[in-house]
């Protein structure tokens, strides 16, 4: 779908919720070297600006998650949503909440959600650092705040997230006026776009150039492959590097994979890489399973 399509659907795709503008597309899940997005995604993320709201306010923007028409059935694809309407109003005065991404539109559908904007993932956060790795000072804050919203999502909402890797913790941002500049910047000097015969792909903005003291919480994202907590479960979760046991030798799972995703993920931020990173050169005398159960 081009900009300009976008742009001309909005009142139909909106129209019991506000008037918005798309300004930009931009997503912070691929990695810093991919140029151009491609279609094979769930879901593509552009920055949009509230038209219907007093002028003497200050300009309004949200991060409108377009999924991909690539649902089996209907009740695929609304999953996603009533998962997430369901974690953004359980229990709002839940200390825990403040870490985990929330609806700000009530009007979802499965084609689109509506969430505040939020800033780079914690993948991008730890180059900022020296040897690519988050200092100390900076990690045990971090971690302490992805737990409150693990806390959250396991006894409010019973909720497993069964995803939980740097991809899907992204910092919010202290002062959100930082967005009338990079809007005013993809105005003024559009990203390169890709032409097709069948649509445009356009060059995500990953970064907003902020100094390391203008970002805020880290925010928990992507419940797209989250699974109820009422019960054990027995399929196959998580990537490879971030891989629970019980889930390899298919002994049932339940919440204790999303800590034990949590323990590898800080290992990955403080050390640069996981315990169970494949060797450079690929070669390995035990299969994947067996190493890491070793």
């Amino acid at each position: 779908m081009s900009l300009s399509s976008l742009r001309m659907s909005l009142h139909g795709l909106f129209k019991l919720g506000p008037s918005l503008l798309i300004i930009i597309r931009y997503i912070f899940t691929l990695p810093a070297s991919t140029k151009f997005s491609t279609t094979d995604t769930s879901s593509t993320v552009w920055l949009a600006r509230d038209l219907q709201q007093w002028r003497w306010r200050p300009t309004s923007y949200v991060a409108v998650k377009i999924k991909a028409n690539n649902y089996a059935t209907t009740a695929d694809a609304e999953r996603d949503l009533r998962l997430t309407e369901h974690i953004s109003r359980t229990n709002p005065r839940h200390l825990g909440c403040n870490f985990v991404s929330k609806l700000v539109d009530p009007y979802g559908t499965h084609v689109r959600m509506v969430f505040d904007p939020l800033c780079e993932p914690l993948w991008m956060l730890k180059r900022r650092f020296y040897g690519n790795v988050l200092p100390l000072d900076v990690l045990k804050p971090v971690a302490r705040m992805i737990l409150e919203g693990l806390c959250y999502l396991h006894s409010q909402c019973h909720i497993i997230h069964t995803d939980l890797k740097p991809d899907n913790i992204l910092m919010s941002l202290r002062d959100p006026s930082v967005l009338d500049i990079v809007a005013q910047d993809e105005m003024d000097e559009p990203l390169p776009q890709k032409h097709l015969e069948d649509r445009t792909i356009y060059l995500s903005r990953n970064q907003f150039c902020l100094d390391t003291g203008k970002l805020g919480r880290p925010v928990i994202t992507d419940f797209g492959l989250a699974e109820n907590g009422s019960r054990i479960h027995n399929h196959l979760i998580q990537p490879d590097d971030y891989r629970v046991p019980e889930v390899i030798i298919g002994a049932g799972w339940s919440y204790s994979v999303n800590i034990w995703n949590l323990g590898v993920l800080i290992l990955d931020l403080v050390h640069g890489s996981t315990p169970f990173d494949m060797p450079q050169t690929g070669a390995s005398t035990f299969s994947d399973e067996k190493r890491w159960l070793a």
